[in-house]
């Protein structure tokens, strides 16, 4: 569910699992799902993450924490970014949570010189975050 204002939104980047704006207020969530890499730590997929995110970003780049969160019951690390992307300076809040059998990779972001005053909504947004379990598939009768 997302907030009032908010849409699904296809087009912010390749492959998420989830994605959706206020366009009105430039304003933007996705989540990626990736399965663990065979005994990779929390930290190291937050780096390693972070690192592919980065590589989509101009400078000059400052990037605060990271910071241990619990979103979901699921440990994470998040850090903010201020940087330029596709040419437009951007503050945004990188998420990183581990699951059982699978990392989340959650990014929202908004135009710099409003990220101070969008940043709770922002994290609010990001903090909401829950996993909906798959339905157990009942075995059909012959």
């Amino acid at each position: 569910m997302t907030p009032p204002g908010w849409n699904a939104d296809s087009g912010l980047l390749p492959a998420p699992q989830l994605q959706a704006s206020n366009a009105s207020r430039d304003e933007h969530v996705t989540a990626f799902l990736e399965g663990k890499m065979s005994k990779i730590s929390l930290a190291e997929y937050s780096q390693i993450s972070l690192h592919g995110f980065l590589t989509e970003m101009s400078k000059p780049i400052t990037i605060d924490g990271p910071t241990k969160v619990k979103i979901d019951g699921k440990d994470g690390l998040q850090y903010n970014v201020h940087a330029m992307w596709n040419g437009k300076p951007v503050g945004v809040i990188h998420t990183a949570l581990q699951g059982e059998t699978e990392f989340y990779e959650i990014l929202a972001w908004t135009d710099n010189r409003t990220f101070d005053s969008d940043k709770e909504k922002l994290l609010s947004i990001v903090n909401s975050f829950h996993v909906i379990p798959k339905p157990q598939t009942q075995p059909t009768k012959s």
